[in-house]
């Protein structure tokens, strides 16, 4: 991760780019992945990218080659679920796990069922 404090570039951990983005008092700015919660949680702000320097982080479902051919199907269950998955969706379920600290299972589940991704058997 970048982040910018006072006028002398800095490489911080991952973490450390929110809360002392948030802080305001060391740091400008810092490069975040738009799907974190903490974006939100911070009241920090996104500036667009117009000039298209970052690459595209696209959440992705990753699939063995053989169990892809083996279960060609998984491509019509997957699909509706990753459709649903755009980066509000996922900086809203990220928050959930990393500011208020649920268990990534729960918040899954939870987002499955209420999709209709999950009967409440399976739930």
């Amino acid at each position: 991760m970048f982040l910018t404090c006072v006028s002398v570039p800095k490489l911080l951990d991952t973490g450390v780019v929110y809360t002392e983005t948030d802080k305001g008092q060391t740091c400008n700015f810092g490069e975040v992945f738009t799907t974190d919660g903490r974006i939100a949680a911070l009241g920090l702000t996104v500036l667009e990218d117009d000039k298209k320097f970052f690459p595209i982080y696209n959440a992705a479902v990753t699939v063995r080659q053989e169990t892809f051919e083996k279960h060609p199907a998984l491509e019509k269950v997957l699909q509706p679920v990753i459709d649903k998955l755009d980066d509000a969706t996922m900086q809203q379920l990220n928050a959930q796990v990393d500011v208020e600290g649920k268990e990534p299972d729960k918040v899954s589940e939870e987002w499955l069922s209420k999709e209709g991704f999950l009967s409440s058997s399976a739930a």
